[in-house]
Parts: C-alpha cells; sequence; structure tokens
C-alpha cells in the first residue's frame, strides 16, 4: 500500500468559479416548512449559510 503524501493542485477556471457565484446567488429560496427544523430535511437558513 502507497502511503505517501503528495501535493495536489486543484485548477478551477475563474470564469467557472464566478459564474458559479453568480448562479448561488440567485437562489430563490423556500419558506422553512412547519415543524421540528431538522425532521424536515435541512434547514433553510441553515442551507443559505
Amino acid at each position: 500500500m502507497n502511503t505517501e503524501i503528495r501535493d495536489f493542485r486543484i485548477d478551477i477556471p475563474q470564469a467557472d468559479l464566478d459564474d458559479l457565484n453568480e448562479r448561488l446567488a440567485r437562489t430563490r429560496w423556500v419558506d422553512q416548512l412547519p415543524g421540528d427544523r431538522w425532521s424536515r430535511g435541512v434547514p433553510t437558513g441553515y442551507l443559505r449559510e
């Protein structure tokens, strides 16, 4: 088994990151469902952070 630690680089074009940020900024958030916060999925406020 090779356990050597090697450097690596994640290379994502800035244009792709900018596009992602713009799309995330335009997210249409739904209202939180009634009931216990986590029993109905991830709370909206948690996702927005």
